[in-house]
């Protein structure tokens, strides 16, 4: 029986999806199980997943980080798109109006970004110091955790308001000012160049919508359900995982004495400058636009907008080398603070006031 077992295993493994051998342990025979259930199903056990992430084994004789870091370390035929595919479902019930589709999908997120950040040594080093990152070896697998993980990108800066965070999610953060574990997050999913891109868009989507919501909140004169200090942590967040990731690359290719010079060092996935990480005012002006209907400004800033005074997609501009980046820098806050009867001056220096503030409690 054992033998026949072992042969059943094998013909799964045909598919590319599971390792064989004579003693495959518990937590690889488990984790087999799992994404071969998916394959050959046609759907993935999601009350199975969602057991697993939230700490419950689907075995006796194994600790579900055990099935985990199965998962996570095995060098996937396909690149770890069946394994990915587990949690694949995740972010689309994240955005479910049945409450509890909704909740499993937090539970789940909420189990599955606690364990990359508190694994993120060895999922950036998959085999050990100085080898190659999950993102490397199994790049499909991080673009599916990347896209679960994208409905909670505001609830790891520390939003909780309802339209831009998502319901049911426990932050790993927790009580640490210093937003490591987020970082590690945002670390993880940055090693692959798609899910690093995609998830650093996601991530300048959801703070301009703090933006937008902030800014609407101030002029309407009612209390806010987000702050300019979550739009600075979430810049930060992205910024330093982008960061962490790309050092990691540097190390493995240098070893212990990388090169000083930062164009030799291996560079982050995205771009900074085309996000535009470092122009909140940018998301300010389009916030002011979004509540008023128009931006009025000095004609030395015409070539910002269009002939019907709607604000240009500033960052293609700047991409394309069309208008230079510091030009831009300068003349967005001298566009808030005259623009509208200067209705923006004051909320615009008491946003970068307390951006700044978030930006720098990231660690």
């Amino acid at each position: 029986m054992k033998r026949l077992a072992q042969v059943v295993l094998c013909a799964l493994c045909l598919t590319g999806l599971a390792a064989c051998g004579d003693a495959a342990d518990a937590a690889q025979s488990a984790a087999g199980e799992m994404v071969n259930h998916g394959a050959t199903s046609g759907g993935v056990d999601k009350a199975a997943v969602h057991s697993l992430l939230t700490g419950h084994s689907p075995r006796e004789d194994v600790s579900a980080d055990e099935v985990l870091d199965n998962l996570m370390h095995r060098h996937w035929d396909d690149g770890g798109a069946a394994m990915g595919a587990l949690f694949s479902w995740i972010g689309s019930d994240a955005k479910s109006p049945d409450p509890a589709t909704a909740t499993r999908a937090g539970e789940s997120a909420s189990g599955l970004a606690g364990y990359v950040s508190s694994h993120v040594d060895e999922l950036l080093n998959l085999d050990g110091p100085r080898t190659e990152s999950i993102g490397q070896v199994s790049p499909e697998a991080v673009r599916q955790i990347a896209a679960a993980l994208q409905p909670y990108i505001a609830n790891l800066a520390g939003a909780q308001a309802a339209g831009v965070a998502a319901p049911a999610f426990a932050s790993p953060v927790g009580d640490d000012p210093t937003y490591h574990e987020a970082v590690n997050v945002f670390a993880v999913v940055s090693t692959d160049r798609d899910a690093a891109q995609k998830f650093a868009d996601a991530a300048f989507s959801t703070a301009s919508q703090i933006a937008d919501t902030w800014v609407a909140a101030e002029l309407d004169q009612h209390a806010a359900a987000v702050t300019p200090n979550q739009y600075g942590v979430l810049c930060r967040l992205l910024d330093r995982g982008l960061s962490v990731e790309a050092d990691d690359r540097t190390r493995d290719k240098f070893g212990d004495d990388p090169p000083a010079q930062s164009d030799k060092r291996e560079q982050p996935y995205v771009n900074y400058l085309r996000t535009g990480y470092a122009l909140p005012e940018l998301d300010l002006v389009k916030a002011l636009q979004n509540h008023e209907g128009f931006v009025d400004h000095d004609i030395r800033y015409a070539y910002l907008f269009d002939p019907s005074g709607q604000l240009r997609d500033v960052l293609s501009l700047m991409d394309s080398n069309t208008v230079p980046a510091d030009k831009v820098q300068a003349d967005l806050p001298n566009i808030l603070n005259g623009s509208n009867h200067g209705m923006m001056k004051k909320p615009y220096l008491d946003f970068v006031g307390r951006y700044r503030d978030g930006w720098d409690a990231v660690r």
